[in-house]
């Protein structure tokens, strides 16, 4: 569908040199990207012309693209290549004004169908689709996994049926070790253990051990990275030392290590993954597991950042996995983000999802600084053998959410801020604990909201029904539209909508979401917060009509007056949401007056006889001065899903 703003032609580029070439008259705004996969006589743009002016336009050059003019709309005439091209179009009228307007459009490869989308409407840009042998990575399709494995940025490995991506070498990474252009002028150096010393000799960092517990160490950066700590050793008089890169939590160098293999014995190069973390301090350094004395010497220290694949984001992300539950080892682990590496130990951050194969029991663990911050995933579910299993999370700082098989979410805020990974793997961990029932995995560089992975983690399906709008749809005091048409449909309702929203949020959230383009859409603006006027409120539910694309597939509740009513007589207010009303009805969306249903589920009384003379809601419907109590509630939800029904939404 077009978005049509002032003129929307999509893949437009170069706005500003379009607008400033030509009159006032005709303005230009960039729309979605258009891609190979269009049909023929699709409208990619329109021309706008204020009356009036009369004029026409003929496009003088395509550059091949296939596209045509036909009166003032930009459309697809045949075949489109992917690329970039330059249109000229001149634009005339009877007087013999013209004008040459030149503009840039790129056609784009399409979308697979396969490629699931996030909030906002993007593809998502990390797909391994095992099941099916295939890869979308970097806006490419990858015809195999080994295909999508080797390419550059993801650079992953299969082993025994486990996918482990990282750690991922940033190219051109900066050495971040301190003092790195002068050895000599290191700082933040410090030898731990009695006895033991560090010094600069030559340009080389000289470790002299006085015995047992020694080692020496610096301060990793206060950044959310992972490290590659690299550095060449040779043998002083400390012959048969047994050292080691290493980092730690602690000054002592102690508890938690992560060591990689002992120098040999003629030392040479070794190097360790070390995470650091920006909310508290670590660090790195050489580690001596035995109590030999003497001196060993270190040159060509290096560290160098480095993540899971190259599109990893440290600071949030959301990670989605689908498979089958089966009974292939023991305990299986679905997936994980960690540090863990052959030869490391003590991994002290990860985010790790294991199911029994004996007991079918899931449960998530969430580590950060060797501590447990989400106890509460110990049990999230239990999947028998066959079922399927499909599991959505989302971390951002100390805030961490999951979902398994379109549970509500499971959300812990507040823990130990999440720190820094290098390594992601799928289905299976380093010690093997292969799930062989694993069939897709997806990765996004940004938190996703809870409803998302919600219903992430049952598959979007075509007959979700969405649902915007303000306290009425999102819920208040358990009441809620969304709520009530979930259970009354059977059917998966979305809710998007937040309390104490105004009209224009709801718009704006609309907007900005094109998963929610042309689906079934329930909008109820239950109170009409921060109401302005008739006309603006009409113009805000065009923008929403005009956006979706799709009236029949809206089902549009007109906001409500609510008592009590002093005198029983209807105010201006009130009046104009039935102006309001009335215009929605004949706006080509499926609507009804709620008003007058959930009052003939009023008592009678005094004051409900001059509520409905006064066209508001009782007041004896109402769980206090604004919501609705249950009763009220399910009257216009039993309508909405009538709607549903009826127009097959």
């Amino acid at each position: 569908m077009m978005l049509l703003l002032d003129v929307g032609i999509c893949g437009l580029s170069a706005l500003q040199r379009a607008q400033s070439a030509i009159p006032q008259h005709i303005n230009f705004s960039p729309n979605a990207p258009l891609t190979s996969d269009a049909t023929v006589g699709y409208v990619v743009g329109a021309f706008f012309t204020e009356p009036p002016v009369d004029i026409t336009y003929t496009l003088t050059d395509d550059q091949n693209s296939n596209l045509e003019v036909v009166g003032n709309e930009i459309r697809v005439g045949g075949d489109l290549g992917v690329g970039t091209y330059t249109l000229t179009v001149i634009a005339s009228n009877e007087t013999g004004w013209s004008q040459t307007i030149t503009q840039t459009l790129s056609v784009e490869e399409p979308i697979p169908s396969w490629v699931p989308r996030d909030h906002l409407g993007a593809p998502v840009p990390f797909v391994l689709d095992a099941e099916n042998n295939r890869g979308w990575y970097n806006e490419t399709v990858y015809s195999s996994e080994t295909d999508f494995l080797t390419t550059p940025g993801v650079s992953g490995i299969r082993t025994s049926g486990v996918r482990t991506f990282g750690p991922y070498d940033i190219p051109g990474a900066a050495n971040e070790f301190p003092g790195v252009a002068d050895l000599s002028a290191t700082t933040a150096l410090t030898a731990v253990g009695s006895g033991s010393s560090i010094a600069s000799v030559g340009g080389e960092l000289e470790l002299t051990s006085g015995g047992s517990g020694a080692r020496w160490r610096f301060n990793l950066p206060l950044l959310r990275k992972a490290y590659r700590w690299r550095l060449k050793g040779r043998r002083g008089t400390n012959t048969s030392g047994q050292l080691a890169p290493a980092s730690a939590l602690n000054l002592g160098m102690t508890g938690g290590i992560y060591i990689g293999a002992n120098f040999n014995s003629v030392m040479g190069e070794q190097s360790v993954i070390v995470p650091s973390a920006s909310s508290g301090q670590r660090y790195a350094g050489v580690y001596q597991a035995n109590s030999t004395t003497g001196t060993s010497y270190f040159d060509d220290v290096v560290l160098t950042e480095v993540k899971p694949f190259a599109q990893f984001n440290q600071a949030e992300g959301t990670i989605v996995i689908e498979g089958i539950a089966d009974s292939s080892g023991t305990d299986q682990v679905l997936f994980e983000l960690s540090n863990t590496l052959t030869g490391q130990s003590g991994d002290r951050d990860y985010i790790r999802f294991t199911r029994s194969a004996s007991t079918g029991q899931i449960s998530g663990s969430v580590f950060a600084f060797q501590t447990n911050v989400w106890a509460e995933g110990a049990n999230m579910a239990t999947v028998a053998n066959g079922a399927p299993i499909r599991i959505a999370i989302a971390w951002k700082d100390a805030v961490f959410t999951a979902c398994v098989n379109g549970s509500a979410p499971f959300v812990k805020t507040g823990a130990t801020q999440i720190e820094s990974y290098a390594i992601m793997r799928f289905a299976g961990n380093l010690a093997g604990n292969a799930w062989s029932g694993f069939r897709k995995g997806c990765y996004i560089p940004q938190q996703q909201p809870n409803w998302w992975l919600q219903h992430a983690s049952t598959h979007f399906d075509a007959s979700d029904i969405w649902a915007e709008g303000d306290s009425y749809t999102a819920g208040a005091n358990g009441v809620s539209l969304s709520g009530a048409v979930r259970s009354d449909s059977g059917r998966t309702v979305i809710n998007t909508a937040v309390g104490g929203s105004t009209l224009v949020q709801v718009r704006d959230r609309l907007l900005s979401s094109p998963s929610i383009k042309g689906k079934p859409l329930i909008i109820w603006d239950g109170s009409a917060n921060s109401y302005t006027s008739v006309a603006y409120t009409c113009g805000l539910i065009d923008d929403i009509i005009e956006w979706h694309g799709d009236a029949a597939k809206i089902i549009f509740v007109p906001s409500v007056s609510v008592g009590p009513s002093s005198n029983g007589i209807k105010t201006s207010y009130t009046s104009d949401m039935e102006t309001i009303r009335d215009y929605i009805a004949a706006s080509g969306v499926h609507s009804f007056d709620p008003t007058p249903l959930m009052n003939a589920l009023a008592a009678g009384s005094a004051q409900d006889l001059k509520d409905i003379s006064a066209g508001v809601v009782c007041q004896s419907l109402l769980q206090d001065t604004v919501h609705l109590t249950n009763a009220a509630m399910a009257a216009v939800a039993d309508e909405v899903v009538a709607l549903i029904v009826a127009n097959g939404l």
